[in-house]
This record gives C-alpha cells, structure tokens and sequence, in this order.
C-alpha cells in the first residue's frame, strides 16, 4: 500500500474513533453531568419554570433516552411544592435531525407515573398560566403514551379540591404543526369513569388558541365531585349544595382550548340537593319565603345543552324529582339575558322539613293556583331575572 495510501486508512480510522467517543463513551461518560445539565437548561427556558432531572441516559448508538425523577416548579406566588413531578420518561429518539438540524424527531415517548398539581390563587389565576407554548418546530413523536399519571386540583386557603387518575393518554403522529389524533382515560373513585378522543392541534401558536375536537363519554361521575370541579372554575353553587348522585354524560367539544364549545346529554341519577334557598334579595327573590332551607331528591334528570360563543342553550330537561316532574328549555346570551320555559307537575306536597326556599317557594304557587300543573316563564337577566306564573294553557 502506498504511504498515500497508509495515510488515508490512518484519518479514515481516527475519524472513526473519534465517532465511537463522541457518539458512545461521551453520552455515557457525561449523561448525569454536562448533558443533564444542558437539557434542564433548556426545558427552563422553554417551560418559563425551573426544570430539574434526577438522572439522564442517553444512547445514541441505540437511540435511546431514559430520564427520572423530574420536576417542574410552581411560581414562588404558589409555594415550594412543584408544579408536576414525572417518575420517569422514556424515548426512542432519532439522533441525526436532532444533532444537525436541531429537529426532534422520536419514534416512541413513554411518560410513566406523571403528577400535575394545579393550584387556583384566590384572585382566579392558575398555577400553570402563562407558560408559553411548546417551542420546537419541526417536532414529530410517532407514538406518545403517558402512562399512570394523576391530577390534583385546589384553591388556595379552602379545602376545595379534586383529585382524577389519568390511566392512559395516548396520541399518534405528533406534530406542533399540524392535528393529529389523541385519546384518554380518566377515573374518579369510587367507580367514576370517562374517555375521551379526537384530535387537537396544530399546537405551534399560542396553546389556548390551538383547535379540538374531542368526544367525551362519562359514566358514574359523583354529582358531588363535579360541584367540586365547578367551584375550583370560580361557579360555587351559592343557594344550594349537592351530597349524592352520580351523572353520565355524553359530550362534543370543539372550538379551541382556551374558549371551547360543548354540545352533548347530561344523564343524572339520585342527585340529592339541600340548603335549598332563595335570598331575601336579587333573582328569584319573589318567590323568597322567610328563613328555612328545603331538600331535593332528583331521582332521573336528561338535558341536553350547548355552550359555546353564542351563549348556553338547553333544548330540553326532563327532571324526575321527589315531588313531582320538571320538564322545560331556555338560553342564556353572552349579555347575560336568559329566558326559561318550565313546567312543573306536583305529584305530592313535600314533607315540613322541605316546605321553605325553593320547594316552599313552588308549594306556595300550587297552593294559590289550586292546580297540580304549573308553568313557569323565567326571564330578564342572570342579575335581575323574573318569574312569572303562566295561565293554564
């Protein structure tokens, strides 16, 4: 072989050593050091929160990463306890895009034991608002699973707060820049249950303009949690509170993260009410009686309703309660004025303990028009809203 030769073999076999250090004893030399370090750096940034990793592996010989124990910080406003804490996080990457193009492109992404811990401040603000949105263009995960995880959800200063487990979520052919399908599994004890799939995306603008499309069947879902769910979203059931029941459900979501629009049937079944009252003052007052509370047992309740820019829209509610049936249909404007047509059948006069607020209030009514059957018409605005018996048709 010519010297020429000799010293071409040499560079090609020192080039390739090189490529052996660098692209599999470095990575494994430094994965807990100089690379963890980088990474955090970098989810810092992007997440607008401080980031820290446990423990890095990275092999780029077989194209994988396995990351533990992670966790992303509150806002100091929140406290020291983190915003979400991962036990694990496993990808099979592809390395090439990513070194010289700086594209993430992964073949598989498993999240293993995920914790979200959303906190409500008492001026409304979130824990998780204002991080920006993913900034990775280019991104492409082919199959992304988040495995055993679970979210908490409180209000600062109360005892309000809900608690789902997330079983599974999973989405295919993820991409920042286009949709791509998405389906999940929640669970509320002791037996509540919901799923959900769609598509949602692209996801490269601000997050809560980002597109969905979701269906969401629910099924035993405590009535009592959801009240819980309500009041953590700032809606406080204020004259009333629900104990017992559960709720099935049936739902489209669409519009955008931040302003969506559902459509679907609500199914309830023993929902129990108590505390019922109506103030002294403000809507319905007219039908107010002085002191007492009353009890309400919805043994059957279906409605189905709409609620999305153009307001809330119940087409239809059939009530089986335990004093007789309700059956009716109105709207609610984004201007707050609302118009509800209900009637009402007594089938019998609740018991002494019921017979103030809101049942006192219909017993009255029945009583003065001697008629099993009243029909009520609800209008004006959510503030200033009246109550006017119909005649009997």
């Amino acid at each position: 072989m010519s010297r020429s030769g000799r010293t071409a073999l040499w560079i090609v076999a020192g080039l390739a050593i090189l490529f052996v250090v660098v692209v599999i004893v470095l990575p494994a030399a430094l994965g807990n050091n100089v690379v963890r370090h980088r990474v955090e750096r970098q989810l810092s940034a992007g997440l607008g929160r401080p980031v820290r990793i446990g423990h890095l592996h990275v092999s780029l010989s077989g194209g994988n990463l396995d990351a533990r124990q992670i966790t992303i910080a509150n806002p100091p406003e929140f406290g020291p306890a983190p915003l979400a804490e991962i036990a694990e996080v496993r990808a099979r990457l592809d390395f090439w895009p990513l070194i010289f193009a700086h594209r993430l492109q992964a073949q598989s992404v498993v999240i293993e034991r995920p914790v979200a811990r959303l906190l409500r401040s008492a001026h409304g603000a979130w824990n998780y608002a204002g991080m920006p949105p993913p900034a990775a263009p280019g991104a492409q995960i082919g199959r992304l699973r988040l495995l055993s995880g679970r979210i908490t959800a409180a209000r600062e200063g109360t005892q309000e707060h809900v608690s789902f487990a997330v079983p599974e979520i999973e989405a295919r052919e993820v991409s920042l820049d286009r949709r791509f399908p998405v389906r999940m599994n929640l669970q509320e004890a002791p037996n509540g249950a919901a799923q959900a799939s769609g598509a949602i995306g692209p996801l490269d603008r601000h997050s809560r303009r980002a597109p969905l499309d979701l269906e969401i069947a629910a099924q035993t879902l405590p009535a009592a949690g959801l009240t819980r769910v309500a009041a953590l979203l700032g809606y406080a059931p204020v004259d009333f509170a629900v104990v017992g029941g559960v709720v099935d459900a049936q739902l489209l979501v669409t519009g955008t993260v931040g302003a969506p629009s559902l459509a679907g049937t609500i199914r309830g079944n023993g929902i129990r009410l108590t505390r019922l009252a109506i103030p002294q003052t403000g809507p319905l007052a007219q039908l107010a009686m002085t002191g007492g509370s009353g009890e309400m047992k919805i043994e059957r309740l279906r409605c189905e309703f709409s609620n999305g820019p153009n307001g809330f829209s119940m087409r239809s509610l059939a009530a089986q309660t335990n004093f007789g049936t309700v059956t009716g249909a109105g709207w609610i404007r984004p201007d707050q004025r609302l118009q509800f047509l209900l009637h009402v059948h007594l089938r019998s006069l609740p018991g002494q303990s019921g017979a103030a607020g809101w049942l006192g209030a219909l017993v009255r009514l029945f009583r003065a028009a001697k008629n099993p059957n009243l029909t009520l018409r609800i209008s004006g605005t959510i503030v200033h809203a009246q109550v006017a018996q119909m005649p009997p048709s």
